[in-house]
């Protein structure tokens, strides 16, 4: 009978089990470093136009806020995330699903929204015109010394909102298009026990919605957006 040698065995048996725990630990490496650190998310709309976009895939930080023990409430290192972030959280009436929109009010802020523009404080946002077409208006909105691009559809002077107070440890959050979908004008302040993770950069961005690209077989990579932060 044919006997297998022991050392070419032990040999095979080394190998394999050095590849095995290889891989084990790669993926508890990949699983800590998403659960903890870095997560990647997709943009299925375009609430946050004309930052983030439809087909843009994003990596969000979540360090910044604290570490959340898995399978609790409990957040270590909790702190309170920067107006102007652009922050990562469970929506409030769908906690499976994942929102994003960007914080514009801090913890005792009086905000209030005249006409499209945001007042915090008494104080209005400088507002600096891109673009106005058809579609509306495309500004540069700057609170204190954050800057970032929104976009406004239509009949500025007849949206008003507030004024509101922003309760203890949370935050007031709008989408970057100020008027597509649900934000804190409708939820109201965000606890900051909620909020997950930062966004820092879009990673990848596919086009599939361009003409051409409906009657092509595949996406159209948007060169101009990788690595871009959206802030």
């Amino acid at each position: 009978m044919f006997k297998f040698p022991s050392g070419l065995f032990f040999k095979i048996y080394t190998l394999v089990r050095a590849y095995a725990e290889g891989i084990i630990l790669t993926i508890l490496f990949a699983i800590i470093l998403r659960v903890f650190v870095v997560t990647p998310y997709r943009i299925p709309n375009n609430l946050m136009a004309p930052n983030l976009i439809i087909g843009d895939f994003i990596l969000a930080y979540r360090l910044p806020y604290g570490i959340r023990v898995p399978f609790t409430h409990i957040k270590l290192g909790e702190k309170l995330p920067h107006r102007g972030d652009l922050v990562v959280f469970p929506c409030p009436k769908t906690k499976s699903i994942t929102c994003l929109r960007r914080v514009v009010g801090l913890p005792g802020d009086r905000l209030e929204i005249r006409g499209e523009r945001l007042f915090i404080n008494g104080q209005q946002a400088d507002y600096e015109l891109i673009e106005k077409n058809e579609l509306g208006v495309h500004f540069k909105e700057t609170i204190e010394d954050h800057q970032y691009e929104i976009f406004i559809r239509g009949n500025e002077g007849h949206v008003q909102f507030g004024p509101v107070i922003v309760g203890p440890q949370s935050v007031f959050l709008l989408s970057d298009h100020r008027d597509l979908g649900e934000d804190s004008r409708s939820w109201g302040g965000v606890h900051v026990q909620e909020i997950e993770a930062r966004v820092a950069f879009i990673w990848l961005s596919l086009d599939w919605l361009t003409e051409s690209r409906l009657q092509s077989s595949g996406p159209a990579l948007r060169w101009e957006r990788l690595f871009q932060s959206p802030h």
